[in-house]
């Protein structure tokens, strides 16, 4: 019993600690996107729609889009790139990204469902009547975060100047499936207390699902030695017992720390 505890020492458990915090913080921080084709140069940030399937071709969404397809990223804001050689721009499809909006349709509060606004390529605080592209995942007044003013025609007719600027958000097209069941969604959002993209709770759930196995097999291992042990010298069963406590304590705190990484995750 005393060799298996002397493989779990504190440099062990650091070294443990410390994959399963980077675990999660890996998939929280990943950003997917695939590479398509586009007619003319789109920004970073510019809401698109799939105009041709067939040879993977994007353009900005126009104000009447039914539905919509994902923001273009820079290469760089993508941790997992799907490429093909002729391609020439990055669309996320699922995930965060930074993003154009504006305010015509009023302030945009995180947590609020984001829809294509009367500027194409361009997000607003969703109607009801319009497809989504997401979920804001930051405030957006339209006053001190406004990069630029534009005069536009409104759906009613009217005519007024809007505030354009730029958030991140969590790109989910209306209409794609979700990684994962709303209740888990909800809970993550409210333990964190603000709006969490689903990789955020993916990573979450990866630290939990890793912290929960290793604690069990730490746990089971020490039992069974400790069972065999005591077979073969039941004189040694205080020892044991102590060893075996020892054990336990260790298989607390690598669910502690790994329930408390999870935590730290969707916090960020």
């Amino acid at each position: 019993m005393k060799k298996h505890i002397k493989q779990f020492t504190i440099p062990y458990l650091l070294v443990l600690v410390g994959l399963l915090a980077s675990t999660g913080l890996v998939v929280a921080q990943a950003n997917v996107s695939a590479s398509y084709k586009s007619e003319t140069e789109i920004p970073p940030g510019t809401i698109v729609v799939l105009k041709n399937e067939a040879d993977r071709t994007v353009e900005p969404a126009p104000t009447n889009a039914e539905k919509l397809f994902g923001v273009v990223t820079s290469i760089s804001d993508n941790s997992i790139r799907l490429q093909n050689q002729d391609d020439n721009l990055f669309v996320t499809t699922l995930g965060q990204a930074m993003a154009f909006v504006s305010d015509a349709n009023g302030p945009i509060k995180a947590g609020d469902q984001l829809s294509i606004s009367p500027i194409s390529g361009v997000a607003q605080r969703a109607s009801t009547d319009k497809a989504s592209i997401g979920t804001a995942l930051q405030d957006f007044a339209g006053t001190e975060d406004a990069k630029s003013r534009k005069t536009v025609e409104l759906e009613d007719g009217s005519s007024r100047e809007v505030a354009l600027g730029t958030i991140q958000i969590q790109v989910q097209p209306e209409g794609s499936a979700s990684l994962l069941p709303a209740f888990v969604t909800r809970l993550g959002e409210s333990l964190a207390g603000k709006p969490v993209s689903t990789t955020k709770i993916i990573g979450a759930v990866i630290l939990i699902l890793v912290s929960t196995i290793v604690s069990v097999a730490l746990l089971l291992g020490a039992i069974r030695t400790a069972l065999v042990s005591i077979g073969r010298n039941p004189l040694s069963k205080k020892a044991v017992y102590r060893s075996l406590l020892q054990v336990t304590m260790l298989v607390i705190v690598v669910f502690a720390v790994g329930i408390l990484s999870a935590y730290g995750v969707i916090r960020i």
